[in-house]
């Protein structure tokens, strides 16, 4: 079993050591969130070069001490083109998947980009709720994953 190792933990050049399955940088969407920032630090522990993605600074502990902050909303036009992603990069996105799927219609993205967005059982397990508001809530979150699947797959 490997152990995660804290950024702290560098090699003899000062340098993170890098994990084998992580070859480009880690692109983390929703930063702000409990999700998005464990995500980070996880990546971070294993030597990722990783990129918060985030419409405002992080609240909280000085997250930007290890990894670099850019700040993006990526519910403006064009905005995923602004990340600069390349072959090798992972994009992950632990923001309402609405956001994420505004942000990728249209855009094509680079051979060789990993992407995984985080969802929610909710939206099928309130897809038949009798209140209203939850079964409109399950529709529009199907939609984005059908959205998120269809730009990926292009």
């Amino acid at each position: 079993m490997n152990q995660l190792r804290t950024p702290q933990q560098l090699d003899s050049h000062g340098q993170r050591p890098n994990d084998p399955l992580i070859r480009g940088r880690v692109f983390v969407v929703g930063i702000t969130s409990p999700l998005g920032h464990g995500i980070a630090s996880a990546a971070l522990a294993r030597g990722a070069r990783v990129i918060a993605v985030s419409r405002s600074r992080p609240i909280g502990a000085n997250v930007c001490n290890f990894w670099k902050s850019l700040r993006l909303d990526l519910g403006a036009e064009g905005s995923i083109a602004d990340l600069g992603l390349e072959a090798g990069d992972i994009l992950i996105c632990a923001a309402p998947l609405r956001v994420l799927a505004r942000a990728v219609d249209g855009f094509e993205f680079p051979p060789g980009v990993r992407i995984t967005a985080i969802s929610s059982a909710s939206a099928t397990t309130k897809a038949n709720s009798p209140f209203p508001r939850d079964a409109q809530w399950a529709k529009e979150m199907r939609a984005a994953e059908v959205a998120i699947t269809n730009a990926v797959q292009g």
